[in-house]
């Protein structure tokens, strides 16, 4: 029998160590990639809160090319989600003279991209990152502290 077991990016837990946000981040290169991703973040998520009862929120991260319909089903399943759109990655990449908005047949773009990234020093890497999510920074943070408090 096959069985593919999901494993969760971020769990903040209580005082207790019980989970009480999950927390998955998710990069959406291509629209094709939105249902696999968003489903095996709905499934996790799910069997994890009846496991859990500690669970207050389920949030998904969004990088890239989400659609609509794919996040609204999201947030109807309970999902809170959050978007950093394509346009931002790739502008900020490019900053840095990554390219990231390659064809998806292009199989030499990407592995340039990763060792330009690579040989990038630690700290403009971390620029990196701080960029691409200072758009939804200070929400995610509100959420999760809120989460945290909340009885």
């Amino acid at each position: 029998m096959l069985r593919s077991e999901h494993r969760i990016d971020i769990v903040i837990e209580d005082q207790n160590g019980l989970p009480i946000v999950l927390i998955e981040p998710k990069c959406l290169k291509y629209r094709k990639h939105n249902w696999d991703k968003g489903s095996r973040l709905i499934a996790g998520h799910y069997n994890l809160k009846k496991t859990f009862r500690s669970i207050r929120k389920s949030i998904g991260i969004l990088a890239g090319k989400g659609t609509e319909t794919s996040i609204g089903f999201l947030r109807r399943l309970g999902v809170e989600v959050y978007r950093i759109p394509f346009s931002m990655i790739s502008d900020v990449l490019g900053e840095y003279h990554i390219p990231y908005a390659w064809k998806e047949k292009d199989e030499n773009t990407p592995k340039k991209t990763l060792e330009l990234f690579r040989h990038l020093p630690a700290q403009h890497q971390q620029e990196i990152g701080e960029k691409i999510v200072q758009s939804i920074k200070n929400d995610l943070i509100r959420s999760i502290n809120n989460s945290k408090f909340r009885p």
